[in-house]
């Protein structure tokens, strides 16, 4: 399904490389997004969000 942008309904950007992704896969396996999602951050009301001091080569977003 990630493979479809348009199904796509959250973009992480790091270094200028965009992650294309889901929401609830993002909150189902991950205590930073759903804090994020869930609360009264900027982020719960945006589509992306830019992760600065990470190696876009390091995350494993890709595999998800």
């Amino acid at each position: 399904m990630r493979d479809k942008v348009e199904l796509c309904d959250f973009r992480i950007d790091i270094n200028n490389k965009h992650f294309f992704c889901h929401k609830f896969l993002l909150i189902a396996t991950s205590d930073y997004f759903k804090v994020m999602f869930n609360g009264h951050l900027n982020e719960s009301q945006s589509d992306h969000v830019e992760l600065k001091g990470f190696e876009s080569s390091s995350i494993g977003v890709e595999s998800m």
